[in-house]
């Protein structure tokens, strides 16, 4: 396992939870316009727990988008190389 996180599962109900994919594109709004944004990384953070979603426009500009606490029900799904 290479620990890159390729999706989460938000909730404490897999079946009913949020489910975010790297690669996926969502629509955001960016300065009052409707914008297409990808994905970009999912990373947790080893000293706080915290789970963050980063999202890249199609400047190649990155934001952080989402945050959850370590409190909050996270499902996670590692890439495989084999």
């Amino acid at each position: 396992m290479n620990g890159i996180i390729r999706k989460i599962l938000v909730g404490p109900n897999v079946m009913n939870a949020m489910c975010y994919t790297c690669g996926n594109t969502i629509n955001l709004k960016q300065e009052g316009k409707d914008c297409k944004f990808t994905i970009h990384e999912i990373r947790k953070d080893g000293g706080t727990g915290e789970t963050s979603v980063h999202v890249r426009n199609d400047k190649g500009e990155i934001f952080r988008w989402k945050a959850f606490s370590e409190e909050v029900p996270v499902s996670y799904e590692y890439n495989l190389d084999f």
